[in-house]
Formats: structure tokens, sequence, C-alpha cells
């Protein structure tokens, strides 16, 4: 549950600065367990704490959740608290500052982030095999490459983007290093041997130096976690490595 709660005492130097107003979100989060009894309520935010003995025999735990959570709430500039009645649950919650942008920030936004097939600079939409398991990670690449006018296509694991590589023609190829059934080391080593000598492969690994993709078989690499200033980046010097960004959109 969230509620919204306008603030008034607010630093009236920045909101002219952002033309956005500072409000307050609060987030709420309700169980139906044992509650906690009033004594207890201030107890449990402190370091190596639970509310009864019972607790940590039963369940487990340090006695350090709630303290870092007020930790971190209190260094973004916010409170945290619990109501709660023993029996009946308890509702824990969280304030934090927010600035609600003004309808001209959220135009030049809008503007910002305007439909990449309008990009006159890339004059051809690359296709790109994604190699990466983690499906946080490639929602956040698929997403990056849709908002940059490109297609990709999503392998499991290195075993995978071999088949997929057979399979269907693709610009460039985003490995990740760490995988199950076949990491990118060895799909990449593979896919080299099978002949295809051609195809682009860059590396994704926050470990990787810049002599090691090359002696792997490697064109080129892009750290993790991945940004999208990164990524566009990337693509656009491959871009513009085959001519397949014109001239003018170069930095």
């Amino acid at each position: 549950m969230l509620v919204q709660e306008d603030v008034h005492d607010i630093d009236n130097k920045k909101i002219k600065q952002s033309k956005s107003r500072r409000t307050m979100v609060k987030f709420v989060i309700k169980d139906t367990g044992a509650g906690v009894s009033e004594e207890n309520q201030s107890v449990i935010f402190q370091k190596y704490q639970q509310a009864n003995i019972s607790v940590a025999r039963h369940f487990g735990g340090t006695g350090l959740g709630l303290s870092i959570c007020q930790s971190l709430v209190e260094r973004m500039g916010g409170t945290i608290g619990v109501d709660s009645t023993l029996g009946k649950g308890s509702s824990f919650w969280v304030v934090l500052p927010a600035d609600i942008p003004s309808e001209e920030e959220e135009e030049q936004q809008e503007l910002s982030e305007e439909d990449p097939a309008k990009d006159t600079t890339v004059a051809h939409r690359l296709n790109v095999l994604v190699a990466e398991d983690n499906k946080v990670n490639q929602k956040l690449l698929a997403n990056m490459l849709r908002r940059m006018g490109h297609t990709s296509t999503i392998a499991e694991n290195g075993k995978q983007a071999i088949e997929l590589v057979q399979r269907e023609s693709f610009d460039i190829v985003l490995m990740d290093i760490q995988m199950p059934v076949m990491d990118g080391f060895e799909a990449t080593r593979r896919l080299r041997t099978m002949g295809y000598a051609d195809l682009a492969i860059y590396g994704l690994t926050a470990s990787m130096t810049r002599s090691d993709f090359t002696e792997l078989g490697f064109n080129d690499w892009l750290p993790k976690p991945m940004t999208m200033k990164d990524l566009k980046a990337k693509l656009h010097d491959f871009g513009t490595s085959l001519n397949l960004i014109q001239p003018e959109a170069k930095q």
C-alpha cells in the first residue's frame, strides 16, 4: 500500500532549480502474524534484537534486518516504524521523500525517450542475440535494445546460443561469460571453430580486461552491471565500423 503525503517545509532553492514538488511517499507492509508488544516495538530496531527468544529459536536470524532497514531509510532522509497488536499482526511502514516532476520536466523526459524508430542516425537495425541466463538481465537488455530500435533474441546458455546462430542470422552476439550448461568462453570457442570467424561476439562480464577478450575469441566486451550508455556506445562503435551508422552520428 502506498500513501502520498505533501510536505511544506521543503528546500525552496532546490524546488526553484528543479521545478519539482517535494512529497513524502509512505510504504506500508501488513501481516497477520503474532504481532509485537508495545514495549518491544522500539527494541526490534536495535542491533541484534528480536521480539523474543522464541523467534530466533524457531525462525533463525541475527536480529539485524530491521536495524539495517532503519539505517538505510534514515540515510535517504526518511523514517521507519511499526504499528502492531499482539495476536493480530503488524504494519511496518517507511516514509521517504520524493520529487514529483513538473509538467515541463515530464515533457522533456518524454522527448528524450522518443520512439527509436525516428532516430535518423541509425541506418541499420541490428538483430542481436543475447546469451544470458539471468531473467532480470534478459529483460533489461531486451528493453534497452528495443528502446534503441534493435531486435533481440534470448538464449538461456551457450548451447542455446550456438543452436540459434546456426538457425538464424545475427549482426552481433552479447555473450554472458558465466552460464549453466555451457558458459560464454566455451560457446565462443566453438563458434569460432565452427567457422563463425566474422560473427561479432561481445563478452558480458564484470571481471574481464581488454587483453583477455581478444585471446579468448571475443571482439569486445561490456561491463556488468550493464548501463544504457555503455551498450549504446558499444553498438554505435560497432555500427560505425561496418558503415551501418551515418557519419554525422559520430561523437
